[in-house]
Formats: C-alpha cells, sequence, structure tokens
C-alpha cells in the first residue's frame, strides 16, 4: 500500500514538473518506475498465473491421493505416481489449501476442501509434520 501511494504521489509530482515544462528524464523514469511493481504485482501476475492455468489441461482434471507409508499416492484418469516423503522439503497451509514443495518452484497443492472432515486435515497435518517436518511459516508480506 505504502508504494501505491508514494508512486500517486511521484506521478502527481511528475505531472505537475510536465505542466511547467520543467520535467527531466530522472521525475518521468522515477515514478514509472516506483508504479512498474504495483502492476506487475496486482495486473500483470494474476493475468498470467490465469494464462497458465488455462493452459495446463491436466490441473483441471480431478485426482485422488492417499497416504502410504512410502509418501503421496496421486491418482488421475492418466496415470498415477508416488511422491515419496524424502522428495519433500517444506510444506504450507493456507486457509484453503496444503503446498507441498519438492523444491521452490516445483509444488503440489492439495485443496482443503477435499477432505472429508476437519479431523481428515489434522490428520493429513500431523503426517506432514511427521514425515516432512515443522510447518514453513510463510514470510509476511511487506
Amino acid at each position: 500500500m505504502l508504494i501505491v501511494l508514494l508512486a500517486l504521489m511521484a506521478l502527481v509530482a511528475m505531472a505537475g514538473s510536465l505542466w511547467r515544462g520543467h520535467a527531466s528524464w530522472a521525475e518521468v523514469f522515477g515514478p514509472l518506475a516506483i508504479a512498474y511493481f504495483p502492476a506487475w504485482y496486482w495486473l500483470y501476475l494474476p493475468w498470467k498465473v490465469r494464462r497458465l492455468y488455462a493452459q495446463q489441461r491436466s490441473l483441471h482434471q480431478p485426482f485422488s491421493v492417499e497416504i502410504e507409508t512410502a509418501g503421496l499416492q496421486f491418482r488421475t484418469e492418466n496415470g498415477s505416481g508416488l511422491l515419496p516423503w524424502g522428495n519433500l522439503y517444506r510444506w504450507r497451509e493456507s486457509g484453503k489449501v496444503f503446498v507441498l514443495y519438492q523444491s521452490d518452484l516445483l509444488f503440489s497443492l492439495i485443496p482443503k476442501r477435499c477432505f472429508e472432515s476437519g479431523a481428515a486435515q489434522d490428520e493429513f497435518r500431523t503426517t506432514l509434520a511427521r514425515q516432512v517436518g515443522p510447518v514453513d511459516k510463510p514470510r509476511a508480506r511487506p
């Protein structure tokens, strides 16, 4: 929110300089650079994520997950695969999903709505803590 406020103030100052005919490149470039980050975060990134989701048809198919001693068994209509516990290095949880990380860029999402009950979610959370380690607390957003 602070970045947006600063960008708006800089844009107003730039508009004033342009209006008076005294604008320099620094006065034009600075506000545009500041405005880039909110535009990227709130406009470009959501658009890109929606586009990637639409392209990845396998994400639209139903799947099932079973907890096994060796790991998580994923099944879809096209096949199945085992995600060994040792391949997970961290996990997180939000109000709607469990996020299981194999790397910073490769992860699996398990929606909480797929669990039969809150007790099943608690059991899954306990299993993750035992097999992978304690929950990785999300960093606070600036």
